[in-house]
């Protein structure tokens, strides 16, 4: 309000469909397939894994942007090596995204930025911890950590 911004369906959405489109049902329609650089901080034994988790969704080729674990907000990143070669971006920099997803417009291709959907590629059981991480149908939601006891009940009631 303070700047004068009018929130609507045609300049907002959510933030939440974005955890539902890359881990819900629909997953394989946005991976299955597909050419993917990865564009994240991650090193070492942790970068192994979120590359494995992007590998078990169905991904034909998976790469890697190494950008700064904490200084994104700053990086210059050279696009040009996957100019032509993925079909999809999915993004990790934290604060420093909206740097990053500018310098990968040059790509052509949606950059999603994925967010804490690489902590679940990194480590699968942190999905329990936020909402719309574990689909409903999956039997591990009986165990969703952001729900108390009674939501969680009432969850199972309306399955």
């Amino acid at each position: 309000m303070t700047n004068h911004v009018n929130l609507s369906m045609q300049n907002y959405a959510p933030f939440y469909f974005v955890y539902a489109l890359l881990r819900g049902p629909w997953k394989a329609r946005v991976f299955h397939g597909r050419r993917v650089l990865a564009v994240h901080g991650a090193t070492g034994e942790k970068r192994t894994r979120i590359l494995a988790g992007l590998e078990r969704e169905g991904v034909s080729e998976v790469h890697w942007l190494a950008i700064s674990a904490e200084r994104s907000l700053f990086d210059q990143i050279d696009c040009l090596p996957w100019r032509g070669r993925i079909d999809l971006c999915v993004v990790g920099a934290g604060i420093g995204k909206p740097n990053i997803l500018l310098q990968l417009r040059e790509l052509q291709v949606p950059c999603i930025d994925a967010g804490y959907v690489f902590e679940v590629w990194a480590n699968p059981v942190t999905a329990l911890s936020r909402a719309y991480m574990t689909p409903d149908a999956d039997p591990a939601s009986a165990r969703l950590d952001f729900l108390n006891r009674t939501e969680r009940k009432l969850l199972r009631k309306n399955d």
